[in-house]
């Protein structure tokens, strides 16, 4: 198996997967949400590395990927800032 130089260096990371069902019309809001008020939350927690969402094409399903430093990063996002999160989404 090949491991990059640069992942061996840095070590493993840690991601958060989300997925949700969408209600019709609310795919394009996702990853809207996502970007504009979602990410600048967790930009404000150490460890924090990039979050990457997808929707699909009939725009009835969307996954977040989210990619942090260590497992304690990720808790004390999941923690303290999950509820901004999810309310953040319910709003789209």
């Amino acid at each position: 198996m090949y491991r990059s130089p640069a992942r061996e260096r840095r070590g493993k990371i840690v991601t958060r997967i989300l997925t949700v069902n969408l209600k019709p019309g609310e795919g394009p809001g996702f990853a809207r949400t996502i970007d504009e008020e979602v990410v600048p939350i967790m930009r404000r927690f150490s460890g924090f590395r990039d979050e990457i969402a997808m929707v699909s094409i009939d725009a009835q399903q969307a996954v977040g990927i989210s990619f942090w430093d260590l497992r304690e990063d990720e808790d004390a996002y999941s923690r303290d800032a999950y509820r901004p999160f999810s309310n953040a989404l319910r709003s789209t």
